[in-house]
């Protein structure tokens, strides 16, 4: 059953004419985070103006990288219902509790298998949220890559088999190009 917050913000999403590349990684996004955070219909507001305030041609190209898009959204909106966590986003000061805490990712939730059993309680966005701050955090490297996760989540980044060239320069990119509204020129 969806929350009243997703609800609200899916009817203001296709009100505003949210461009499909944002809106398919805010509804999912919020629908995560409102599981362990506290979001209000005000946020819902404060997050979509935020989103007609975006610079650059992200709300025109729609040719933009999963993982970037995906970092921009949480930049969004953990601005707005967790500002405690924002800054460690952009600097990649958080912990795994931390992200566990924000996305709700458990261990059920963003494990596939359990004991060689599929897992009725995993969730892949929610996994990939997890995953990919985690890999923009260690700079790319993922000490035990028994599941191929490092591949998957440099994919979200970029489209060369290695992956991005610096992961860890990432938020700030995406702050500086995306979410800065007044330049200096």
């Amino acid at each position: 059953m969806k929350n009243t917050v997703v609800v609200y913000l899916e009817h203001q999403i296709e009100e505003m004419g949210v461009p499909d590349h944002i809106a398919n990684a805010l509804k999912p996004h919020l629908k995560i985070v409102s599981r362990n955070n506290s979001v209000s219909i005000r946020d819902v507001g404060k997050i979509l103006s935020a989103v007609t305030l975006l610079s650059g041609d992200i709300l025109q190209n729609g040719s933009y990288l999963q993982g970037w898009i995906d970092v921009l959204i949480t930049l969004l909106v953990s601005k707005v219902i967790r500002p405690d966590l924002h800054d460690r986003f952009l600097s990649l000061s958080f912990t795994e509790d931390d992200l566990e805490d924000y996305f709700d990712a458990t261990v059920q939730r963003r494990t596939y298998r359990i004991d060689d059993e599929y897992n009725a309680e995993f969730d892949h966005y929610t996994m990939s949220q997890f995953y990919s701050w985690l890999y923009l955090a260690k700079g790319g490297n993922f000490p035990d890559d028994e599941d191929g996760m490092k591949k998957f989540v440099g994919g979200l980044f970029s489209r060369w088999s290695g992956g991005p060239d610096d992961p860890q320069s990432i938020p700030r990119k995406v702050k500086r190009d995306w979410l800065e509204l007044f330049k200096a020129q």
